[in-house]
């Protein structure tokens, strides 16, 4: 057993020896998004309260202004970052972050938390894009996907963390405005994180060995080097392939996103109306699942390299159709609505590193910033439509937000078997010539 550990763990950190300032990255990033997980369970309950008196279709609203801000300037806070420097434009957003939560301590109508939620969304468009592309950057093709799952477990456990600990602070506090404060000052800690670990990189690179020129391979001109030969029609065909797979992917993405996010408005809510729990009975609902797939999260997306990333992404939205589907059903079983929460978070350690990997894989050359910038503002859109269409469902019908997030998971499932290919050959992004034809045909 401690053998079989000690080597997977050394599988594991192979991802640390291309590129060590990544570790920086991992703490910086499980601040982050434990930053913004506290707010995210806190907020409904918070505005809920007496004193704002907020109503359910406002909510809604309020979380929709942070997914337009995020959508609105994801893809452009990722080719800033291509362009000026993905840790600048990271630290820029992180700064950013740490002002819509202190002044929400300090409002008193629900209305002005639309514009602070709107600066929210500033923010994680400018961090989360850029910090992807950082390790797509860093990483070759073949542990692509493990380095996007190292970047998911942070993220993650930030998500886990957040959400117990913001629950758990506003229930011993009895005040949910400490939560807000605690979110401002985890940004700023992890501002300094990436201050330090643009230092180290610096200095790290200063110490690699120069990289000699990959050598060129033989530009061979035969009468099969022509458009009417088959070899160059052939590789035209897998370029457009590759093109089409890319835009199917920016499309569908927005329906898992909506699937995925009908619930993030009400859940809290749900679990307070429907399941009778406090807040303290929230963290046990949402930390062992959480736990479960943090744990899961290296070996899923080690696997996702190695079988094959479409085929990961169709068995995990199936995995979260499922549980969607059927968390309704659970009533107040504890044991049961726990096992339907886990599966969800299996599904999204299984779909979400594949997806980005994939979408790394086949963006063009210097252009990866750009592309996942553009995959997250699909995944914005889906965001701001669930957040209204979630809250306006939940008012009519408790278990219809869950129903309809099962049914979109199974579709794009489906949709995902014909319409996403991953590419058979190994070019990808990271290569300087995989924006180009190849001109030499092997016999």
């Amino acid at each position: 057993m401690t053998a079989k550990l000690r080597r997977s763990l050394a599988e594991y950190s192979v991802v640390f020896r291309h590129w060590p300032p990544l570790a920086l990255i991992v703490v910086a990033t499980l601040l982050t998004q434990s930053a913004y997980a506290m707010i995210t369970p806190t907020l409904p309950l918070y505005l809920r309260t007496a004193r704002l008196g907020t109503p359910l279709l406002a909510i809604g609203f309020i979380f929709a202004a942070y997914a337009i801000a995020e959508t609105l300037f994801k893809a452009p806070g990722g080719a800033v970052g291509d362009r000026w420097g993905r840790t600048r434009v990271a630290l820029a957003g992180l700064v950013v972050g740490t002002i819509s939560p202190v002044l929400m301590t300090v409002v008193h109508r629900w209305e002005f938390f639309v514009p602070l939620r709107a600066i929210d969304g500033l923010g994680v468009a400018l961090v989360w894009p850029t910090m992807m592309a950082l390790i797509g950057e860093k990483m070759p093709s073949q542990d692509r996907a493990l380095a996007m799952s190292l970047f998911n477990l942070p993220y993650l456990g930030g998500l886990i963390l957040g959400m117990a600990a913001g629950l758990r602070i506003g229930d011993v506090t009895g005040d949910n405005r400490y939560v807000f404060y605690t979110s401002s000052a985890l940004l700023l800690v992890a501002a300094v994180c990436m201050v330090v670990m643009a230092l180290w990189d610096r200095a790290w690179q200063r110490r690699q060995p120069p990289a000699a020129d990959p050598p060129r391979p033989p530009v061979v001109l035969t009468e099969d080097d022509g458009p009417l030969s088959r070899c160059w029609w052939d590789r035209l065909r897998r370029l457009r392939e590759r093109q089409g797979t890319l835009l199917n992917m920016l499309w569908i993405f927005l329906f898992v996103q909506m699937g995925a996010s009908l619930v993030i408005p009400i859940l809290t809510i749900y679990a307070r109306d429907g399941l009778g729990l406090t807040q303290t009975g929230m963290v046990k609902l949402f930390a062992i699942p959480g736990l479960l797939a943090a744990a899961l999260a290296l070996p899923l997306g080690r696997a996702a390299d190695r079988l094959g990333r479409s085929r990961a992404i169709q068995g995990g939205l199936a995995i979260g159709a499922v549980g969607f589907g059927l968390l309704p059903l659970a009533g107040s079983t504890a044991w049961l609505v726990v096992v339907l929460m886990s599966m969800l978070g299996v599904s999204y350690v299984v779909v979400m590193p594949a997806w980005m990997a994939l979408t790394s894989q086949l963006a063009p050359a210097g252009r990866q910033g750009l592309v996942l910038g553009a995959m997250n503002t699909s995944q914005g859109v889906g965001f701001v439509v669930a957040s209204l269409l979630g809250a306006g469902l939940y008012g009519l019908n408790r278990a219809a937000p869950f129903y309809l997030a099962g049914i979109l998971l199974a579709v794009c499932a489906v949709l995902c078997t014909f319409l996403i290919h991953e590419p058979h050959d190994d070019a990808s992004a990271s290569g300087p010539e995989s924006s180009t034809l190849p001109v030499h045909c092997p016999r």
